[in-house]
């Protein structure tokens, strides 16, 4: 007996004032652009069509509930009417659509130096998110213990306060500890969002975040050094900073005994030191039209200029545990990975002090991947360094998390807006933690297409009168074709504008005289080009020549993350490594390295591209000689024929990639050469070519298949008492052949084959029922 008892009815959910309403992100992905549109349409009416809907449900649904696709695009709202507007929107502030490609193989936390912060920087994270203010809550009650400041006054001060929260706010030592305490806080609240570093990175102060972030420093060891650190900078002597929009190399002679680099960005600089020469330095800057900015702050530091504390701050750090390490850390001091040998020691933290920084050649250190790097901090200093050392390149992405102090916009609407282009380059988020309150409410699902393809009726060629159309029945002696060739128009010299030359190729080049010849030509009829030689070992000879060895797929691989690297992405790639005249190649055995310069390493060429440049366009053309028998006795090496097998098959697995194959009939003292070398190219780059051609006499040939009729009149007579070999007779064919054989006449059979042969005392068993099937006697 079962029995139910209602106590009460569920609470229904508490609904949040209209005035308290916090951002939302709305995420909306799907498998093409139509789909996107038609979704977005349909959320849009459900939503008008639900008043007492609420947004948090909405997008905590669409966050945890819904599987990402291709097209993603986001929306940041705070009610449903921003909701609407946002999804009606069709101007140029709509929604930005993101076609996400592969997601990034690894994340960076950047942390900034002193410089971008600012009164009530955070504010609003502090009073909507609870982890972000746990966090700082943390650091805010360490900070009470080793200092008399109220760093909460100083951060977020009353209306009345904000005026000399600023004063205390330009202070060295109050701004790094700010600094410090926020931007720990902002990774914290990250990770705790699921948004987790593989790679830490500091500028000046901000690599005792990454130590702390890391590992390295227990928060607790880490405060105490960021406030010694502060008072003793407001020891040193004043002094300027001054940025130089030039490279150090330019500066150094402009400087005399008292002036130093102390960062070195590689384009740009900044030099400290006395008040007086710093500004005698920008007046001749300036005399120059170089603009220069003097940094924020009246004290100077990564320069000899901080050697009368070097002392105290060593005897700060000595007594610090050092812990071990949870991610890597890569350093600003030494522009280099810097492990737990190098870190956990006094002497790279006094280093640290008075060393330039070197962020910039650190990060060039991070490119070999698909990299996204967060700047964790306020304003986008740090991002705009990485962009400028980048470009556009396909494998960095880079965000920044809060706006600069002078920025209108909310906080928490930038940060939310960064979460979702986090989704939108592949990388999602713990929604569960991001969205905490939200629920999972029923939205409309997913706008497929709804396309009909229906089967057509075959269609056949008109007929006199009203019969239907029958199709006759071929004699069996006329459904026979041979392969054969077919002449085109012979080769002619071709217009110089007919060539494509706009279009980048990647040219798999010989040093043989011939298959250079072949590359300069491909090169003159080409916008850019990269040429890959073939080697032992791999190795970038120029920004245009390039080793790697044909027998290793890795150096396939590393070949297209280079061309990734330097911004090069190839609309053709000519494959010449098949260029062979060496007659006595004719006679081998199929060499392995014949195989490595055709088979193989066309089956290495199209994985790397599928794995390295997705759904790019692009055409693989391979020339090559000696595969095709054309006229006869011309096929010279039949080993290359393999190559056939990848040029028609490639296609079919990789359909981005269209494939053609060229054979020709070259000799290398042919005194027509070059002519012909000339023509042929000026002819191939203007063409669409495809599939498999031969060039003989000076014209192309392409495969055809021409009928046949046999005359069983002179098929093959079975001689009465023969012996008959068969290949592959222990097989299901072979068998059959055999059968057929034996109840034809009486032969003696010899079936060869890979399985083996049962032991002799088996044979009774193994053998009879397969002889009375086949009734052979």
């Amino acid at each position: 007996m079962n029995a139910h008892l209602i106590l009460e009815q569920a609470p229904l959910p508490v609904e949040e004032p209209e005035e308290d309403l916090q951002p939302q992100l709305i995420l909306l992905s799907a498998q093409s652009m139509e789909s996107l549109e038609n979704m977005t349409e349909n959320l849009a009416h459900h939503v008008e069509e639900h008043p007492d809907i609420r947004i948090r449900d909405v997008a905590y649904t669409l966050q945890a509930g819904r599987k990402p696709f291709e097209f993603r695009k986001q929306i940041i709202c705070r009610d449903r009417k921003q909701l609407i507007e946002g999804l009606r929107k069709k101007d140029a502030r709509q929604p930005q659509v993101h076609r996400v490609g592969e997601a990034p193989e690894q994340i960076v936390f950047m942390f900034p130096g002193q410089g971008a912060q600012y009164v009530n920087m955070g504010r609003e994270l502090y009073h909507n998110e609870p982890i972000f203010r746990t966090y700082l809550d943390q650091c805010f009650a360490i900070l009470r213990v080793h200092s008399e400041t109220d760093y909460r006054a100083i951060l977020f001060p009353s209306e009345e306060e904000a005026e000399q929260a600023r004063e205390f706010m330009a202070r060295l030592d109050h701004s790094l500890v700010i600094l410090f305490i926020f931007g720990y806080a902002l990774a914290g609240l990250l990770m705790e969002w699921g948004i987790k570093p593989d790679v830490v990175i500091g500028y000046s102060l901000g690599e005792y975040i990454a130590g702390t972030v890391s590992g390295l420093f227990t928060l607790e060891q880490a405060i105490p050094l960021v406030l010694k650190r502060g008072r003793l900078f407001q020891q040193l002597p004043d002094g300027i900073m001054l940025s130089i929009p030039l490279p150090p190399d330019k500066v150094l002679p402009l400087l005399g005994d008292s002036l130093e680099i102390a960062i070195d960005n590689q384009v740009s600089c900044v030099v400290g030191g006395p008040a007086h020469s710093v500004l005698e330095l920008e007046e001749k800057l300036k005399q120059s039209k170089c603009v220069c900015t003097p940094l924020p702050m009246s004290k100077v530091i990564h320069t000899s200029r901080v050697e009368s504390i070097l002392d105290e701050y060593r005897a700060a750090l000595q007594p610090v545990q050092y812990q071990p390490m949870k991610l890597r850390l890569m350093s600003s001091v030494t522009g280099d990975w810097a492990g737990p040998e190098e870190l956990a020691t006094s002497q790279y933290w006094i280093d640290q002090l008075q060393e330039k920084v070197s962020f910039v050649k650190a990060v060039q250190h991070l490119a070999d991947k698909r990299t996204l790097f967060i700047e964790i901090g306020p304003g986008h200093d740090l991002s705009a360094l990485v962009k400028r050392t980048f470009g556009q390149g396909p494998n960095v992405q880079v965000l920044n998390l809060i706006p600069i102090g002078t920025s209108k916009v909310s906080e928490q609407h930038h940060l939310y807006d960064r979460i979702g282009k986090l989704w939108q380059y592949g990388y999602s988020a713990d929604w569960n933690t991001f969205n905490p309150q939200g629920r999972r409410i029923p939205l409309p699902t997913y706008a497929f297409m709804r396309k009909k393809f229906w089967l057509e009726e075959p269609s056949f060629p008109g007929r006199a009168g009203s019969q239907p159309y029958r199709m006759n029945r071929k004699n069996i002696e006329e459904w026979y074709y041979v392969p054969s060739w077919k002449r085109l128009t012979p080769v002619s010299q071709a217009a110089p504008s007919q060539a494509k030359s706009e279009r980048r190729r990647l040219i798999f080049g010989d040093h043989s005289s011939a298959g250079q010849k072949f590359t300069d030509k491909w090169k003159t009829v080409s916008e850019g080009s990269i040429t890959v030689y073939k080697g032992e070992q791999r190795a970038k000879w120029s920004a245009d020549e390039l080793v790697i060895n044909p027998a290793r797929d890795e150096d396939y691989e590393w070949l297209f993350q280079e061309l990734h690297a330097g911004s090069f992405i190839p609309d053709e790639m000519i494959h010449l490594w098949s260029l062979s005249f060496d007659q006595k190649e004719a006679h081998a055995l199929v060499p392995d390295a014949g195989l490595d310069d055709g088979y193989y390493s066309l089956l290495a060429i199209a994985k790397a591209c599928g794995q390295q440049l997705g759904e790019h366009p692009l055409e693989l053309r391979v020339i090559t000689n000696g595969v095709c028998e054309v006229m006869g006795g011309d096929g010279a090496f039949p080993h290359k024929a393999t190559m056939l097998g990848p040029v028609k098959v490639i296609p079919l697995e990789y359909p981005s990639v269209r494939c053609s194959l060229l054979d020709m009939e070259l000799l290398p003292d042919d005194s027509r050469l070059d002519n012909t070398i000339d023509s042929l190219v000026s002819q191939l780059a203007a063409a669409k070519w495809e599939s498999v051609a031969a060039y003989r006499n000076n014209s192309f040939w392409v495969p055809t298949c021409n009928a046949v009729t046999l005359d069983t009149r002179h098929a093959m007579k079975i001689q009465p008492h023969g012996k008959y070999l068969i290949t592959g007779g222990l097989g299901g064919i072979g068998l059959a052949v055999a059968g057929f054989l034996a109840q034809q006449a009486q032969v003696e059979l010899i079936l060869v084959g890979r399985t083996p042969f049962p032991p002799k005392e088996e044979w009774a068993e193994w053998s009879a029922p397969i002889l009375q099937k086949r009734s052979i006697s």
